[in-house]
């Protein structure tokens, strides 16, 4: 009764008002962790806030390869922003293809920028064309964190891509999401990971996570030789031994709730039983959220820990 009351009266209001004006980016942060690769962060306060009550996870951002190549092309609240700076740097002659990671909007929120302004071609996996392509009914955070995402024209993606320097496999990394991809340059050893690190320990998914899928990612591109991972939040980890030991310890962290999850389930029937005992922290966002996580504390439900752990039961 009281979850209807609050939807009702403060969450619906603050859709509509979240559709009617979206977050503005009042900043862009450009950096150059590669030399070539661009890394272009969009700020603002209430994105700075989240930044903080979350630990990090706070933007996504676009990465640009060579002034040709766009992999992720960020929140569309940032779209003003995002426009006025590939104005300023002529870049709207020179990109000509961009790149999703995933389907999840702040990772494709610009597409349509792209097309526009720089006639550029999207490529997408296959298993998220369909959710790149259209609009479909959205949760309020959505309108809140990501903006007002409109779809464009999205292709199958190929198996490689180059600029004039180098070369870019498609390695498909699904967990976080079914459709999840990486760019991986095996000359000069760099991986553009998207969501597949974000952080080591980051435990609200939403409800298309698959914990199992997302592990064997995570051992492909430890298996692989990488001197540098620019991850979608923006994370930048520097050396082979320092990648390999950062995704290792994703690796530990999601092994360990999945051997959890498998040992109370075979007893216990109750998922959100199941999630309390997984989670045991006692901490007071946690106890707020039922023990969801904080992100399932300010979207309701929609990221939640019981999907990663659902994910990992066995019906045999």
């Amino acid at each position: 009764m009281l979850g209807r009351w609050l939807r009702k009266f403060i969450w619906k209001p603050f859709e509509i008002a979240c559709r009617a004006n979206p977050l503005i980016a009042i900043k862009i942060t450009t950096t150059e962790p590669v030399l070539g690769v661009k890394c272009l962060k969009f700020h603002n306060l209430p994105i700075k806030f989240l930044s903080w009550f979350a630990g990090g996870y706070d933007y996504a951002v676009v990465y640009i390869i060579d002034n040709e190549i766009v992999f992720d092309s960020g929140f569309a609240w940032g779209q003003k922003s995002l426009n006025a700076y590939l104005e300023k740097e002529g870049m709207k002659k020179s990109i000509h293809t961009v790149i999703n990671s995933h389907f999840h909007e702040d990772h494709i929120g610009n597409n349509n920028l792209f097309v526009k302004e720089c006639d550029a071609e999207i490529f997408a996996h296959e298993k998220g064309l369909l959710d790149v392509n259209f609009v479909k009914d959205r949760e309020f955070f959505r309108h809140f964190l990501f903006g007002n995402y409109v779809p464009s024209k999205v292709g199958k993606i190929g198996v490689a891509y180059q600029t004039l320097t180098r070369k870019f496999e498609v390695l498909e990394t699904p967990g976080h999401t079914p459709d999840h991809i990486c760019l991986y340059d095996p000359i000069n050893k760099i991986l553009l990971s998207g969501d597949l690190f974000i952080n080591e320990n980051l435990s609200c998914q939403l409800i298309e996570v698959d914990g199992p899928s997302w592990i064997a990612s995570l051992h492909k591109c430890v298996e692989i030789e990488i001197e540098i991972l620019l991850d979608g939040h923006g994370a930048i980890i520097s050396g082979h031994e320092l990648v390999k030991e950062r995704l290792s310890n994703k690796i530990k962290y999601l092994e360990t709730i999945k051997s959890r999850v498998e040992q109370l389930a075979s007893t216990e029937k109750d998922i959100q039983v199941i999630t309390a005992k997984v989670f045991d922290d006692c901490d007071f966002v946690n106890q707020l959220s039922l023990g969801e996580g904080w992100m399932s504390a300010i979207t309701l439900g929609a990221f939640a820990r019981s999907h990663l752990v659902k994910s990992f039961i066995k019906i045999s």
